[in-house]
C-alpha cells in the first residue's frame, strides 16, 4: 500500500494497452480509481506515452458533462505519474456480457441516449474520442460515463501529432475504415461509426465486426444503424448532432404498431414523380417495415422500377435489406395472378442494382416461384434476368450455386434454360448430367 499525499493505492484492478488502474481511496475513505501509465517493469515512460497520458487528462478533465467520467486529481511530479477518477462499479462491456442476447431494449435505448449526449457535448467542445467501445463506457452510480480519452484529439490540434499520417489507430472492431487507414485525418464521423457499432452490440450482444444481422434489430433502428455504420464516411450522419436528432425522432414515442401501409406507396409515388428528397425517407420506412408481410405484399411489391433504381443508387444498403426481406414473403403459395406481380417486381429489382447477393436471391426465387405455380410469365422473367448476366464471368459461380442447390425445380424451365447461352458448366447442371468441376465456383454459397 503506497501513501501518496491524499490518496492511498490498494490493489490493481485493470491492465490495459496504455495504462493500469488501481483501486484506492482518499484520506476520508472514499474509494477512487488511480490510473498509471503502463510501462515495462522498472522502465520509465517514453515521451510518447507521457504525451498520450497528458492528452487523456487534458481532454477528459476539461469536459464537464454528466456522461463523461470526471478526473478528480493528477500528479506528474511522482515517479509514477497518475490521475484519479471516481471508482466505477462496472462497465458497459460487463453489462453486455451479462446479456448475451442483448441488453433489454428500453435499457439499451436509455443508456445509448446518454452516451450519445456525451459525444455530442465532447464534439461541441471540439474533442474527438476515437476509441468508443463498451470497455470505455464505465457505469458510475448506475449511469454511463464515457472514459479513456487516451486517443482523443482536439479538432484544432496541429502541434503534437501523436497519430502519424497514414498510421491507423483505435480498437479494430469499432474503428471506422478511414480511422484505421489514417488515424489523424479521421473526423467526427469516425466516432459516429463507433457509436453505431456500440449500439448494435448493446441491442444484440454481438460484436458488429463479426457480421451485422439486421434481422436481430427492431425495425425502427435499422436505418439508423445502417447509416451510422456505412463504410464511406460521407454516407454516415454528418455530425453527432444529426445522429442525435435522428435517434430522438425514432425513440421519441413508443411504437404504436405499423404506420399506414399507404405510406410506402405514397412515398414511392412522390419519388417517382421526381422528388428525390424522399428517397432516404422511403429507405427508412422500408427498413422499419421489413418484417411486415402486409407492407411487403401490398406496398413494396408495387414500387415502380425508376424508384427501385434510385433506391439502389442512393440507398444501396436499404435497397439490399428491402429485397432480401421481401424474398421471405415471396416464398410460399400465392394466387396465380399475384405471382406475376411478384415476378415483375423481382425483375425490376434485378435490373435496378448490381448487388450480387440480391441478384442471386432473385434468380432463385423466380426459378422456384415459376415451378411451384406453373407460371409461364414467371419463367419468362427468369429467362430475362439470366440473359443479362449469362456472358458475365462474375456470375458463373453464382449460377452454378443456384442450379446445384435447386435441382428439384429445374424441370419446369429446363428446355428454355438450355436454349440460353450460359457457361457450359452451368448448362450441364441444368441438363442434370454433371457436377461442377473443381475450381468452377461450386464452393460456399454467396452471403
Amino acid at each position: 500500500m503506497l501513501n501518496m499525499a491524499t490518496y492511498i493505492r490498494d490493489v490493481q484492478i485493470e491492465q490495459g494497452g496504455q495504462g493500469c488502474v488501481w483501486r484506492g481511496r482518499d484520506v476520508e475513505g472514499t474509494e477512487v480509481a488511480l490510473k498509471y501509465i503502463r510501462t515495462s517493469e522498472g522502465s520509465e515512460p517514453t515521451d510518447e506515452q507521457m504525451r498520450r497520458f497528458e492528452r487523456e487528462i487534458s481532454c477528459q478533465s476539461t469536459l464537464r458533462h454528466p456522461g463523461i467520467m470526471p478526473i478528480l486529481a493528477a500528479d506528474f511530479s511522482d515517479a509514477d505519474p497518475y490521475f484519479v477518477m471516481p471508482l466505477a462499479e462496472s462497465s458497459l462491456s460487463e453489462l453486455i456480457g451479462a446479456h448475451p442476447d442483448g441488453i433489454p431494449e428500453d435499457q439499451a435505448v436509455e443508456l445509448f441516449r446518454k452516451i450519445l449526449d456525451a459525444v455530442v457535448y465532447a464534439h461541441s467542445e471540439q474533442v474527438l474520442h476515437r476509441d468508443i467501445k463498451p470497455a470505455n463506457v464505465l457505469i458510475l452510480d448506475g449511469e454511463p460515463r464515457l472514459s479513456d480519452f487516451g486517443l482523443g484529439r482536439r479538432w484544432d490540434s496541429e502541434s503534437t501529432k501523436l497519430t502519424k499520417t497514414n498510421f491507423g489507430m483505435g480498437t479494430f472492431a469499432y474503428s471506422a475504415p478511414e480511422q484505421l487507414a489514417d488515424g489523424h485525418s479521421a473526423d467526427a464521423r469516425a466516432d459516429i461509426y463507433a457509436l453505431g457499432r456500440l449500439f448494435y452490440e448493446m441491442l444484440t450482444g454481438k460484436v458488429a465486426f463479426l457480421g451485422v444481422d439486421m434481422d436481430l434489430i427492431p425495425g425502427r433502428y435499422r436505418y439508423f444503424l445502417t447509416t451510422a455504420m456505412q463504410v464511406s464516411s460521407d454516407k454516415r450522419h454528418a455530425s453527432a448532432i444529426d445522429m442525435s436528432r435522428q435517434f430522438q425522432a425514432i425513440t421519441r414515442d413508443e411504437p404504436k404498431g405499423p404506420e399506414s401501409t399507404g405510406s410506402v406507396r405514397e412515398l414511392a409515388e412522390l419519388v417517382n414523380a421526381g422528388d428525390s428528397t424522399k428517397v432516404a425517407e422511403l429507405a427508412q420506412l422500408l427498413m422499419l417495415h421489413s418484417g411486415d408481410p402486409i407492407v411487403n405484399l401490398q406496398e413494396v411489391v408495387f414500387i415502380p422500377a425508376p424508384v427501385l433504381e434510385q433506391l439502389a443508387t442512393l440507398e444501396p444498403d436499404a435497397f439490399r435489406a428491402a429485397i432480401l426481406a421481401f424474398d421471405r414473403f415471396a416464398a410460399g403459395r400465392h394466387p396465380w395472378s399475384f405471382t406475376d406481380t411478384i415476378a415483375r417486381f423481382l425483375r425490376d429489382a434485378f435490373v435496378a442494382g448490381d448487388d450480387i447477393e440480391v441478384r442471386r436471391v432473385i434468380i432463385v426465387r423466380l426459378l422456384r416461384l415459376g415451378s411451384s405455380h406453373n407460371r409461364f410469365f414467371v419463367r419468362e422473367r427468369l429467362l430475362e434476368v439470366l440473359r443479362l448476366v449469362a456472358s458475365d464471368p462474375t456470375y458463373t459461380p453464382v449460377l452454378i450455386d443456384v442450379f446445384a442447390n435447386n435441382q428439384d425445380v429445374i424441370p419446369f424451365s429446363r428446355a428454355e434454360l438450355l436454349l440460353l447461352k450460359l457457361p457450359a458448366s452451368v448448362s450441364a447442371l441444368i441438363a442434370g448430367n454433371a457436377v461442377p468441376a473443381a475450381g468452377e465456383g461450386a464452393g460456399p454459397r454467396f452471403k
